[in-house]
């Protein structure tokens, strides 16, 4: 979208304490959020699809053009994983005290199954604490 339509499409204001806002209609917000999202992920429309199969019928009903369509629209939004992550076992559960509990307790098979059910779309990470630490300066 060129800037200049895009700066037409936006409303600037100010609030009482002087904080400066910008609105747009949800629909832009989405098309931009969508096109920032998909410079950054790498989709597995087959991953996706398998692990969603009520968009897999939407698109065989022809409400959903793809996966990828409805993961940048919709499904990102949602929590949907856009592709399979590989855990290491050993430091996710170790950097999760309460999956090694779950898992202890026999409540939560491992780690992999921890975070494509609940981890993914609570946030957890995948990078070692230390790792990240290094790749991010305090």
């Amino acid at each position: 979208m060129q800037y200049s339509l895009l700066k037409s499409l936006i409303v600037e204001s100010t609030d009482g304490t002087g904080m400066k806002h910008v609105s747009l209609e949800r629909s832009l917000l989405m098309k931009l959020l969508a096109g920032a999202i998909s410079n950054k992920i790498i989709f597995d429309e087959v991953f996706y699809l398998a692990t969603n199969p009520g968009i897999k019928k939407a698109i065989a009903k022809k409400e959903v053009d793809n996966g990828a369509s409805h993961y940048l629209m919709t499904g990102y939004f949602e929590g949907r994983m856009p592709r399979k992550f590989l855990v290491d076992e050993k430091c996710y559960i170790e950097n999760n005290a309460d999956v090694a509990e779950g898992v202890r307790k026999g409540l939560i098979k491992g780690g992999q199954a921890h975070f494509e059910s609940n981890g993914f779309r609570e946030g957890r990470s995948l990078i070692h604490p230390l790792i990240f630490s290094l790749m991010i300066p305090m």
